[in-house]
């Protein structure tokens, strides 16, 4: 909302109305329009549940959005400087990137999807088991609406990660990737992930 986003889709799934229940209290604090979409297949992969809001997407006539997973937290000049550098490419998706350092360190390295990428930017490889990369997937997107048609193609092959997506992209160099350094930025997966995060953000 700060940067000029009013609307919003989250897809849920587990314990879907835990979300909804939260939900209530951002609209009246916010006063965004924050649709809401229940995956039941959310025990296939991310990328089923980023298909579930094309219908969304259609209906309310959106042809470049931002994608992010529920369960990641971003310093919010982290999200500013992603729209910056982000807001003129063609390619069909972006993603923000970071580099290992001591400044990320808190990442934790067996869950974090790893990132290969060339000198101009573009996405070689992706994937959590990668083991020759230079960058890390912040989980952070800009996508042009034509992504559901790479979805579709990977679906058929049964095959539902996002990263799966990705793959298909690269070979017709429509995955690109921006660089945002030494702003902070995690994946919370649990609640030991949760308390290191509160330290990390709010640090006394």
């Amino acid at each position: 909302k700060k940067y000029g986003i009013n609307k919003f889709c989250i897809i849920t799934g587990y314990r879907a109305e835990k979300v909804e229940e939260a939900l209530v209290a951002i609209r009246k604090t916010h006063q965004v329009d924050i649709s809401v979409i229940y995956n039941d297949r959310f025990d296939l992969e991310n990328g089923f549940s980023v298909f579930k809001a094309k219908e969304w997407v259609e209906k309310n006539k959106i042809n470049d959005f931002f994608l992010t997973m529920g369960d990641h937290i971003f310093d919010s000049n982290f999200v500013a400087q992603f729209i910056e550098k982000s807001a003129n490419s063609q390619t069909i998706l972006q993603l923000a990137i970071d580099t290992p350092s001591e400044f990320n360190v808190h990442i934790d390295i067996e869950d974090v999807t790893k990132v290969q990428i060339d000198n101009k930017g573009f996405i070689e490889a992706i994937g959590k088991s990668l083991i020759t990369y230079n960058k890390y997937d912040t989980g952070l997107f800009r996508l042009k609406s034509t992504i559901y048609n790479t979805f579709q193609e990977s679906f058929a092959e049964k095959k539902y990660t996002i990263s799966d997506s990705i793959e298909k992209l690269i070979a017709t160099k429509n995955a690109k990737s921006v660089l945002i350094e030494g702003l902070l930025w995690n994946d919370v997966d649990n609640a030991k992930d949760l308390q290191k995060t509160i330290k990390l953000f709010y640090p006394k």
